[in-house]
């Protein structure tokens, strides 16, 4: 049975007196993957801020679970996970020793039978003992997945989770994506390799002229639009360079 996981509603956000998101609204259920895409500058980065409580909503509405983030800042939080397009990781700490820190952090104490499971689907357990500064940047980008699953959070959003990482690596997080929503999860997430996203996510949010336009339906989309693709879709569409 699909719950209701978070839900957005008539969100405006500023910086100082410039509008990045007007008047958005949507709503996601467990189970779903959304994909959002945007051009650089368009306001990810700020929504997904917004969304976990690490920016200020200047009007509107952002509730999970029915929790209010402005009302009950804490238990809204519980909920969610996130990982931010650069991974933040203590480098003097082993992997070990910095997912106890975390746990710690979170007042939990660590479940190391999850952990194990959750790092050998992103390829990370036989580095665990390792100190993070001899990490990969791929390896950091999976170690903070491993971490912003700490407190068995419902929902994870991702800034950029592809970004810099090679086709295995890659291979690898879209997998715990999938793994992570089909055990009643939802994922929200960015990123500009807009092929693989079309074949991940089920449903596709644009990001364009500070507006998030819901498109339930791609394949739709791409149709009425006359796009081959998705990436044609957007060069025609979402592209400031082809409104010059």
């Amino acid at each position: 049975m699909t719950k209701k996981t978070i839900q957005v509603d008539n969100l405006t956000l500023k910086y100082g007196e410039n509008v990045i998101v007007d008047n958005a609204s949507f709503t996601a259920i467990s189970g779903d993957i959304i994909g959002i895409i945007g051009e650089n500058g368009a306001g990810k980065t700020t929504l997904f801020k917004a969304l976990v409580g690490l920016k200020n909503i200047y009007s509107g509405e952002v509730s999970s679970f029915g929790t209010s983030l402005k009302t009950d800042e804490s238990k809204y939080k519980q909920n969610i996970g996130f990982v931010p397009d650069s991974p933040y990781i203590l480098e003097m700490l082993t992997g070990y020793e910095f997912l106890n820190f975390i746990s710690s952090m979170w007042s939990i104490k660590t479940n190391w039978e999850e952990i194990d499971s959750l790092s050998r689907k992103l390829a990370i357990h036989d580095h665990l003992d390792e100190y993070l500064i001899n990490y990969s940047f791929g390896m950091k980008k999976k170690m903070s997945i491993l971490t912003a699953m700490i407190h068995h959070p419902k929902i994870i959003i991702l800034d950029e989770p592809l970004n810099g990482l090679d086709f295995v690596s890659a291979n690898n997080v879209l997998k715990f994506i999938e793994y992570f929503a089909q055990n009643g999860g939802t994922v929200i997430y960015s990123t500009h390799q807009l092929g693989i996203l079309a074949k991940n996510v089920n449903r596709l949010f644009l990001l364009k002229e500070k507006k998030i336009i819901d498109v339930p339906d791609i394949d739709k989309m791409l149709k009425e639009s006359n796009s081959e693709n998705i990436e044609e879709y957007y060069i025609n569409n979402m592209s400031d360079e082809h409104d010059k």
